[in-house]
């Protein structure tokens, strides 16, 4: 290994530690030891952009690529559940406009479907009299 500079490691010195520590990286000891020479040689280790090292990018490939991957899944899951609600509002939202027009059509009491809104759609007494405003405002 080179003579360190007063900075710290130079590139030399980083590719040598990575080489070593390939192979090891379940290892709590070297890779809290790695994690120590990182930052504290980010200088080296990072350059233009936070562009690594060939040698770093190569060592930790497998666990970018596990990150990159766990953030796809979260990604993923996160939005089939935004779907999901979505797609919940919407239904509501249609169930309401589909209960009010009916009832509007055959002439039933504003109090009685807001009676039917708050049953089935479990609204509060403020939430089924908007709802009914919203939806007769789209006829």
């Amino acid at each position: 290994m080179a003579e360190p500079s007063e900075k710290g490691l130079d590139h030399e010195d980083i590719e040598t530690l990575a080489k070593e520590y390939k192979g090891r990286e379940k290892d709590p000891l070297y890779e809290a030891a790695m994690d120590l020479i990182v930052r504290a040689n980010r200088h080296v280790v990072c350059e233009e952009g936070w562009v690594m090292c060939q040698a770093l990018r190569e060592l930790f490939q497998d666990e970018f690529e596990r990150y990159e991957e766990m953030g796809r899944r979260k990604g993923v899951e996160q939005g089939l559940e935004q779907g999901r609600e979505q797609g919940l509002e919407k239904g509501i939202e249609q169930g309401v406009k589909a209960l009010v027009y009916s009832d509007a059509e055959a002439g039933v009491d504003r109090a009685f479907t807001i009676a039917k809104l708050k049953k089935y759609f479990s609204m509060s007494q403020e939430e089924a009299e908007k709802a009914m405003e919203k939806a007769l405002a789209s006829v």
